[in-house]
């Protein structure tokens, strides 16, 4: 690294993360780098901006002085940076997107990253998770360009947030091929609810929305397992382990296979979400955002 402008990105990075080494993973720098950054800057300005411990840093009085000042100046370069790169040609750079696994691998990964790459080889895709809370923030960092979830409402007052909404995603009931006998027919749901029920854990939006509705069909919501993951509430069905709730577009494949089958149960019970980009008013996005946000938007309803 070369200059101070790079020690100071180093230093706001860690300042915001506390932990030395998640700053240099966020950075894609190895710990000693940061480590010695840090300590050469301190020597530079000749006094300690850390205190260290064992579970991260923390940053000194003086430390929260510098920070106070070098935080705005390093993001008006990051939103300088992102103009830049906007105006310049998509034969190099980079574009992060924020998505959940369903996203990714039925839609991003499937859909929209080959017709990119096809058309935009020299440019960099990154596709991650980030809680969907955290998106306006990591936005505003510059760790990702734009974000691919479903609709929430932000907690923050003021928030600059812009949300397009793009495509629905509908839950249906499934279960493992030694379900089958519960097919062909509309499940009570006093039936469903005695059933082995494979969710989420408690205290998440989805699951929060099937136990209202399970208590508004006066039958008690209790889960057998608790697994986050869909692709494991795919494979723990698949065991006959019991019945889950997944987005349609997760089953079809499995349904047509045999390897799940389709439970009837009442039309008002799965969960609907739409999905949609979450942008931010306050930073033009670069031209490789924008090239993909249209691919995106150019791919088929349908096809989901």
């Amino acid at each position: 690294m070369d200059g101070n402008l790079d020690a100071y990105r180093v230093f706001c990075k860690v300042a915001e993360l506390k932990n030395m080494r998640r700053a240099a993973d966020m950075l894609s720098l190895t710990p000693p780098t940061v480590t010695r950054v840090i300590r050469e800057l301190e020597t530079d300005l000749n006094c300690q901006l850390f205190i260290r411990s064992r579970s991260g840093v923390e940053l000194t009085k003086a430390g929260e002085v510098l920070f106070a000042h070098a935080a705005p100046a390093v993001q008006m370069l990051t939103v300088g940076e992102r103009e830049i790169r906007s105006i310049a040609t998509l034969n190099g750079g980079s574009v992060t997107i924020a998505a959940t696994d369903v996203i990714k691998q039925y839609y991003l990964i499937p859909l929209c990253c080959p017709e990119f790459l096809k058309l935009h080889p020299n440019v960099r895709v990154t596709v991650r998770q980030v809680p969907l809370r955290e998106i306006e923030e990591c936005i505003r960092r510059g760790e990702i360009d734009f974000a691919l979830y479903s609709y929430y409402e932000p907690e923050q007052p003021g928030s600059r947030l812009h949300y397009d909404p793009l495509f629905p995603l509908r839950d249906v009931a499934v279960a493992g091929a030694n379900y089958s006998t519960a097919t062909g027919r509309a499940l009570s749901m006093k039936a469903l609810s005695e059933l082995p029920l494979i969710f989420v854990r408690p205290g998440m939006l989805v699951h929060s929305y099937y136990k209202k509705q399970y208590e508004k069909y006066g039958v008690p919501f209790r889960t057998s397992l608790e697994i986050d993951r869909t692709n494991e509430q795919i494979i723990a069905a698949e065991c006959g382990l019991g019945y889950t709730f997944i987005p349609e577009i997760c089953a079809e494949q499995k349904i047509r296979d045999g390897s799940l089958v389709r439970l009837q149960v009442p039309e008002d019970l799965p969960y609907y979400r739409r999905i949609g980009l979450y942008t931010s008013a306050d930073f033009q996005l670069t031209a490789a955002a924008r090239e993909f946000i249209r691919i995106i938007k150019e791919q088929s309803v349908g096809s989901l």
